[in-house]
C-alpha cells in the first residue's frame, strides 16, 4: 500500500506495488505547480513590502 510525501502529498508506492502512470502522472502535476506557487508567493511578498514601507 502506498503511503505519501509529507511536504507535497505525492504518492510513494511501496516495493511490491505496480507502477502506475496515474500516480505518476498526478505527482507530476503537483509538482509542476511548485514554481508558480512560489513565484506568486515571491510576488505577494515584494508587494507586502512595498505596502509597509509606506
Amino acid at each position: 500500500m502506498a503511503s505519501f510525501t509529507e511536504n507535497l502529498g505525492l504518492k510513494k508506492p511501496d516495493r511490491s506495488d505496480r507502477f502506475s502512470i496515474e500516480d505518476f502522472n498526478g505527482n507530476m502535476d503537483i509538482i509542476d505547480t511548485i514554481p508558480i506557487w512560489r513565484a506568486d508567493r515571491a510576488l505577494w511578498v515584494c508587494q507586502w513590502e512595498k505596502r509597509t514601507e509606506i
